[in-house]
């Protein structure tokens, strides 16, 4: 199904709604419907939002963006770690921040994260039942939004995603 969504959106034949979407309340709802999922994995899940923060944009697929950065962490991240999912603003901008404290990305491919079917690990990746389309599609979504992500990671540290969205202008 990721790949049919890939070539859908390839082909421009993806639509998009354009209304406006509460970036921090979306953020809220994730962490609540995922975080029995990491209790079991014995992993923190928490979110740190201070304000309302109002984006133009399709809320379904900012979910599947925000579900997708997270199932990532708690994928990466080992029993004991911590997940943290930051909404703030900052000028005319919204951002998304996801931090783990997982196994971290090697540099040299931090700069490929996003891109089709690219694995930093091939052998974990296959076990942990990935298809290296995961983040490309954060990617694709987030871009459609006008929007950027991006990546900063150290081995054996964690890392931490940033999305950058326009605000909705009032």
């Amino acid at each position: 199904s990721d790949l049919l969504i890939l070539a859908r959106a390839d082909e421009q034949q993806v639509q998009f709604d354009h209304d406006a979407v509460q970036l921090d309340l979306l953020t809220s709802d994730a962490v609540e419907s995922l975080e029995p999922l990491a209790h079991e994995r014995s992993i923190t899940l928490s979110a740190e939002i201070l304000e309302p923060v109002t984006v133009l944009g399709d809320a379904a697929r900012l979910i599947q963006v925000i579900m997708g950065l997270v199932d990532n962490a708690l994928t990466y991240t080992n029993p004991g770690g911590s997940v943290t999912l930051s909404v703030k603003v900052h000028g005319p901008n919204a951002y998304l921040i996801v931090r783990d404290t997982g196994i971290g990305i090697a540099p040299k491919d931090c700069d490929h994260i996003f891109e089709r079917f690219y694995r930093a690990d091939p052998a974990r990746s296959r076990a942990a039942g990935g298809s290296g389309l995961g983040l490309a599609i954060v990617d694709w979504i987030v871009r459609s939004h006008n929007g950027s992500v991006s990546v900063e990671s150290r081995v054996g540290k964690g890392s931490t995603f940033t999305v950058v969205l326009p605000r909705e202008v009032e």
